[in-house]
């Protein structure tokens, strides 16, 4: 593998996810003052704590769906072992299939408590080699903690912006008085805190596209080889997949400006697959073999 790259990438992503915290803390200050803040930063832990846990139990309450067995599927089971091994995961994801015919996948939890949930859409769609390309793009969020940082930042996301909508029913509220000239207001907490959202989705979106570059190039050094990814994302179309974790703030899905996607495109990602140069010692070949 390409540790530098992989590290770039890694850091990059961190760093994103990293400044949403200073942004919450800037608006909870402009809000209500440093004892808002503290209350914020310590109400924010059970969530983090809470995140650590989510798992398979999402998977069937929220989407209905039922684990798959080695004996409903054992060539993607087999592959999935081989897989989490190249990946030096501790513990083996279970693996899903919930309904609908959208052709999508999605991995939850932590590295020690891993899921994977396949579409029917995309079980019916997709050959072997390219559900082993989508599995080693979910194993390689895994390993790196994806799901994890996403639940926290579309949660850190969702705070900053209520924030915002506190603060403007504050001057809703208070906007009489300050017409009479009986109250003023501080501007410059009052645009912060307007602008803070808007920044916060930015920042969320980038983190999620580096992200899926970083998870494809996982993937291609997982399988040794880019084209079972590249092939399962041409059938996708020019449709991206919708992460479950995207539904838990506003913005989730395409944009025609870049940098409000929150996933890059089908082509974009098939082109970055196909002109990676990997160094890798895996190969395809023995995932295949009975």
């Amino acid at each position: 593998m390409d540790p530098t790259n992989r590290s770039r990438n890694h850091l990059k992503s961190r760093i994103l996810f990293a400044l949403l915290y200073p942004l919450l803390g800037v608006a909870a200050l402009c809000l209500g003052g440093p004892g808002f803040a503290l209350a914020v930063a310590v109400a924010i832990i059970p969530f983090h704590l809470l995140s650590l846990k989510t798992s398979s139990v999402l998977i069937t309450r929220k989407f209905q769906g039922h684990e798959l067995t080695s004996k409903q599927a054992p060539k993607l089971k087999r592959i999935l072992r081989t897989l989490s091994e190249r990946a030096h995961l501790e513990h083996r994801p279970l693996l899903f299939m919930v309904p609908g015919d959208a052709i999508s996948a999605f991995s939850v939890g932590s590295r020690s408590r891993p899921a994977i949930a396949l579409s029917h859409g995309l079980l019916e769609n997709l050959d072997t080699r390219e559900l082993a390309g989508v599995l080693a793009h979910e194993v390689t969020h895994l390993s790196q903690g994806d799901p994890l940082v996403m639940v926290l930042s579309g949660l850190l996301r969702r705070v900053i912006g209520v924030m915002a909508v506190l603060a403007g029913l504050f001057v809703a509220m208070n906007l009489p008085m300050f017409l009479l000239g009986r109250e003023a207001f501080e501007v410059l907490p009052l645009l912060v805190l307007l602008v803070a959202p808007s920044l916060g989705s930015l920042l969320l979106f980038a983190l999620s596209r580096c992200i899926e570059f970083s998870a494809d190039r996982g993937a291609a050094e997982l399988l040794g080889d880019p084209e079972p990814l590249a092939s399962a994302l041409k059938k996708m179309g020019t449709s991206h997949k919708v992460p479950w974790w995207q539904r838990l703030f506003p913005g989730g899905g395409k944009s025609a400006q870049p940098l409000l996607r929150t996933h890059p495109t089908a082509r974009e990602r098939i082109q970055r697959l196909r002109g990676l140069r990997i160094s890798s010692p895996f190969s395809c070949d023995p995932l295949f073999q009975d």
